[in-house]
């Protein structure tokens, strides 16, 4: 999983782009955190076009930085767009409309979580805590 959080799991104030795993890092650290996974078929084509920019983004990974101050106007409902800053949705709101795989007016600028919910042909794979996720995919491959 890659997003944008805290580079180190003890300090909320330094965040940029991370690669996530329940195993380590900040969700290892808070193993209570529940989660909604969901899936969308975009295609191999649009999935490959993800995948290398995502690339591009951890061989860049330093010029990538969290987005303090939007989620901080947000709170006015006023909206901040810096190039190559992002907090969490804000990212893969940008992913899913960069890729043409939504249209922008479909998500609002000011994006939480919860908006995902509402992507049309999402389908809810899993809801629970993240740390029991692994052991819940594992299982649903073999079968």
């Amino acid at each position: 999983m890659y997003s944008f959080g805290r580079m180190n799991p003890y300090n909320p104030f330094w965040g940029g782009f991370v690669e996530e795993s329940a195993e380590w890092g900040t969700f290892k650290r808070f193993s209570n955190t529940k989660v909604i996974v969901l899936s969308l078929d975009i295609g191999e084509e649009k999935h490959d076009a993800i995948k290398q920019e995502i690339n591009k983004m951890i061989a860049d990974r330093k010029k990538f930085h969290y987005n303090y101050l939007a989620l901080f106007f947000a709170i006015f409902k006023k909206t901040l767009i810096k190039e190559n800053h992002y907090y969490c949705s804000e990212f893969v709101r940008d992913i899913l409309i960069k890729n043409e795989i939504l249209a922008a007016q479909s998500l609002p600028m000011i994006i939480k979580p919860i908006h995902f919910l509402s992507i049309p042909n999402t389908n809810e794979i899993y809801r629970g805590k993240l740390r029991e996720y692994k052991n819940f995919y594992n299982q649903t491959v073999k079968n």
